[in-house]
């Protein structure tokens, strides 16, 4: 990869999305998969008719919690169930991570038992901080282009996946290698880092640019301010150490957010 410095420009915005997906998903019959978020409450279907139940139970795991309308308070759960006396449907308010795990509901209808209903909760830590994003950015002579490699990545607890949007187009994964054109104009990057409950995004805005004036350096790149202090701090030292300024920062005023890092020495 050969040719002059390049000259790419990166704007950040945020994006928070919540909503939507799978988020407070609950079963659409009766046995199956609910997931939610902590802190959310659940109603938990029985699928018990309106008459003729008898000895109506909830278990969670082996523990019976419910029993004749009777709720257990000796459970993670004290405090947080109520009984619906009509439906047997249960509610679990405040869940908690440790929440997650097989509720069944036992009966008799008629002097029968019936079928028992099996539900797997689910509770999920919701994101609650959009994704870093960090990128590195190289002119590419032959193709008359930027390379723009991005990465993307989360603080969160909970298993998430990540995609990138770019120009309508979707891919999965945490990187992203892109070639952006002087004639793209601006160019949108959109990283979503998501799980079952909760989705967050961050976008930043690349433009690329290969000026008679960004030719006459050896090497550069361009760094967003979330590492201009930090640099700033090493680069003081480094310039004492060797008694002469060989490295200097230029920012732009017209563009936000940016910091264009010049090499002032060939190396």
């Amino acid at each position: 990869m050969a040719g002059g410095c390049l000259s790419c420009f990166f704007a950040y915005t945020s994006v928070v999305l919540l909503g939507g997906r799978l988020y407070d998903v609950e079963a659409s019959r009766c046995d199956g998969v609910i997931y939610k978020k902590v802190g959310d409450a659940v109603e938990l279907p029985s699928c018990a008719p309106t008459e003729g139940v008898t000895f109506p139970q909830w278990k969670y795991g082996f523990n019976l919690i419910i029993a004749e309308k009777t709720v257990y308070e000796n459970n993670q759960f004290k405090g947080r169930l109520d009984l619906n006396p009509t439906s047997f449907n249960l509610t679990v308010r405040q869940l908690t991570r440790q929440d997650s795990g097989v509720f069944q509901f036992i009966s008799d209808v008629n002097g029968t038992q019936s079928e028992t209903v099996t539900i797997n909760l689910k509770v999920y830590d919701p994101i609650t901080k959009e994704p870093a994003v960090t990128f590195d950015s190289s002119w590419d002579a032959e193709k008359n282009s930027c390379t723009v490699s991005l990465t993307c990545s989360s603080t969160s607890d909970s298993s998430v996946t990540f995609s990138w949007t770019v120009r309508n187009e979707t891919t999965s994964g945490s990187t992203m290698v892109y070639n952006v054109t002087p004639q793209d104009g601006d160019t949108g990057f959109t990283c979503t880092v998501s799980n079952v409950v909760s989705e967050k995004s961050k976008s930043i805005t690349a433009k690329c640019s290969n000026t008679p004036e960004s030719r006459k350096c050896r090497k550069g790149f361009n760094l967003n301010n979330y590492f201009l202090n930090q640099l700033l701090s090493q680069f003081k030292k480094f310039n004492s150490v060797f008694k002469q300024p060989m490295l200097q920062f230029q920012t732009s005023k017209k563009i936000q957010n940016v910091a264009l890092f010049t090499y002032k020495k060939a190396f």
